[in-house]
């Protein structure tokens, strides 16, 4: 029983993800007003396949798209766009098939760590409208959380860098010119991941939908995402499986390893003691046992929470028992 439920969960996921996938690209295809190259659209909905995979599952998906009702066709010139015809013809469904439609994207709809919720809950209440169905995509005025998103993907679609007033994790408001890569969704949020255009050091980072308080676009800035950018490599580390419980602070030595270094370059925020010089990274965290074992592989040193300190000391406790 326990391989068969396996199985299905897997399938489930599976579907899940094709799902996303699939009204990710008829958003994409759909508001685009020039073509879309194979690199970016590899690097943007493709992200963990190589390129012969991803060349064999876009051809497929291209084909699941007619059946949706949108052609897409490489262009003289390279790339990829909608074709003229796709949306065309009216496309009749029956009330079953409205509702079955319905059903299957509004769990993305409601769900906040889907990027392109908004876009798909226009396109169902259209449907629904066109059919004279109970409008069930229907939502009340978006918040000033979803108007930013849409403004900060709509950036990203046009390569272009936005001025933002942004929150940290302690409370501090400030604002940061940035050049958004990719995006994904995780725990219930949207986080998008760009370099500060106005740093020192450019490496990117993520930046969670609800700490934005103001997005502008700057449209005479724009900026190329590197061919070898993975939005995926900065989903999550080892100790953020499961569901977020709180946040936690590591002061990261001289020592540390490179992977931390990455980590802290993918995840969460890194602050410098002025007095001290010292470097403090805070990020999410699911579980304290799953952090503090990191944190002594990477030799980071936890300060908070206070539980969690206190497990990395009895791990090396252990440690130094065992030696």
């Amino acid at each position: 029983m326990a391989d068969v439920r396996g199985k299905a969960d897997g399938a489930a996921s599976s579907n899940d993800a094709l799902v996303r996938r699939l009204v990710s690209l008829v958003v994409a295809f759909s508001n685009a007003s020039t073509p879309l190259s194979s690199e970016d659209i590899r690097s943007e909905y493709y992200p963990d396949v190589s390129v012969d995979t991803f060349q064999k599952q876009f051809r497929r998906d291209r084909e699941r798209l007619v059946l949706c009702g949108l052609t897409v066709r490489e262009t003289p010139r390279g790339g990829w766009a909608a074709d003229e015809t796709s949306f065309a013809d009216r496309l009749d469904l029956d009330p079953t098939e409205v509702a079955a439609l319905d059903i299957t994207c509004l769990q993305l709809v409601e769900d906040p760590s889907f990027p392109y919720r908004d876009d798909l809950r226009l396109a169902l209440a259209k449907i629904d409208s066109g059919y004279e169905a109970f409008p069930r995509a229907a939502a009340p005025q978006a918040s000033a959380q979803d108007r930013n998103v849409l403004a900060l993907l709509r950036a990203q679609e046009a390569r272009h860098a936005v001025r933002v007033t942004y929150t940290d994790a302690h409370g501090r408001t400030s604002e940061r010119t940035l050049a958004v890569w990719g995006v994904f969704g995780l725990r219930g949020h949207t986080y998008f991941v760009a370099p500060e255009l106005d740093a020192e050091r450019g490496e990117p980072r993520t930046w969670r939908d609800d700490r934005f308080g103001s997005v502008r676009e700057l449209g005479g800035v724009s900026y190329r995402i590197p061919p070898d950018f993975c939005a995926e490599d900065y989903r999550r580390l080892p100790f953020q499986i499961g569901a977020a419980q709180l946040y936690v602070t590591f002061r990261v030595p001289k020592t540390a390893t490179e992977e931390a270094r990455s980590a802290m370059a993918a995840n969460g925020e890194v602050e410098e003691n002025p007095q001290t010089g010292r470097e403090y990274w805070t990020v999410e965290a699911s579980d304290l046992n799953a952090a503090a074992r990191w944190a002594v592989a990477n030799g980071l040193v936890p300060t908070s929470p206070v539980a969690l300190a206190e497990v990395w000391r009895d791990l090396l406790k252990e440690a130094t028992h065992a030696c």
